[in-house]
C-alpha cells in the first residue's frame, strides 16, 4: 500500500525535513532550548493544532516573502486536517488507532521528547512520537531565528521537485490531499471506515484519482 506519511512529505512541499534557505554555521551543537527556543515552538505549533487555531499555528512560520508564505499557508493547512482525521480516528477507534496512520505528529496527545540542534541562526527540531512501532522515527523540521523569536522554515528553493513538476502542480496536489484527507475523516465520523487500513486504503484510491 502506498506510503501516506511519506506521500504527505512529498506532496505538501516537503512538510517534514525540509531545509531552510540560510546558510549554517560550522559545528552545530545540540542544545536544551531555552524557554523561549525552537522546541517551545514546536511545542506551540502542536498546540495551536489541537484547538484548530489556523491564526496562531501561521504565526509560528516564517512568511518573510510571497512564496515563502503561500508555501507555509499549505503546511499549516495540511497538518491541520491531518490533526482533524487524527482525532477523527482516536474517537472512533481508540487513542492509539492514529499511530496506525504512521503520520506526521499533529497533536500533543500523541507527542513525545521534542529536541532542538542549533547552529547560529538555524535550528533542527525533532518531534519524537509515543508510537512504539519501530519504523517510526522523529519529525524533523527546520527553523530559523528572527528577532527573538524562532519560527518554522520552508525555503522554496530548498525542495527537491521532480522535473517536470511546477510548483503550481505542487500546490493543486496538496490542496486535494488537503480535502482528501477531511473527506476520509468525515468519513471516519459517519462511520463509513471499517478501521484504519479502510482509512489509509480510502486516503490511497483517492491520492490516485485524476
Amino acid at each position: 500500500m502506498l506510503s501516506v506519511r511519506r506521500s504527505i512529505i512529498s506532496l505538501f512541499l516537503g512538510a517534514v525535513s525540509l531545509g531552510a534557505g540560510a546558510t549554517q554555521p560550522v559545528n552545530p551543537v545540540a542544545t536544551t532550548s531555552p524557554a523561549d527556543g525552537p522546541s517551545t515552538t514546536a511545542g506551540e505549533f502542536l498546540s495551536t493544532l489541537d484547538r484548530q487555531d489556523r491564526p496562531a499555528a501561521l504565526a509560528l512560520w516564517d512568511t518573510s516573502n510571497p512564496e515563502l508564505a503561500q508555501i507555509a499557508n499549505l503546511q499549516v493547512d495540511m497538518m491541520l486536517a491531518v490533526a482533524r482525521l487524527e482525532h477523527a480516528v482516536a474517537a472512533r477507534w481508540g487513542d492509539a488507532a492514529p499511530y496506525d496512520l504512521q503520520m506526521a505528529v499533529a497533536g500533543s496527545d500523541e507527542c513525545g521528547d521534542i529536541t532542538d540542534t542549533i547552529a547560529g541562526n538555524i535550528a533542527t527540531v525533532k518531534v519524537a512520537s509515543k508510537d512504539s512501532q519501530p519504523s517510526r522515527g522523529p519529525d524533523s523540521y527546520r527553523m530559523v531565528r528572527v528577532g527573538k523569536r524562532w519560527l518554522f522554515s520552508l525555503a522554496a528553493d530548498a525542495v527537491d521537485r521532480p522535473q517536470q513538476v511546477t510548483a503550481e502542480q505542487e500546490q493543486a496536489a496538496a490542496r486535494r490531499l488537503i480535502k482528501l484527507i477531511d473527506e476520509v475523516g468525515k468519513d471516519v465520523q459517519a462511520g463509513k471506515c471499517t478501521d484504519t487500513n479502510d482509512v489509509l486504503r480510502k486516503i490511497s484510491e483517492g491520492m490516485g484519482s485524476p
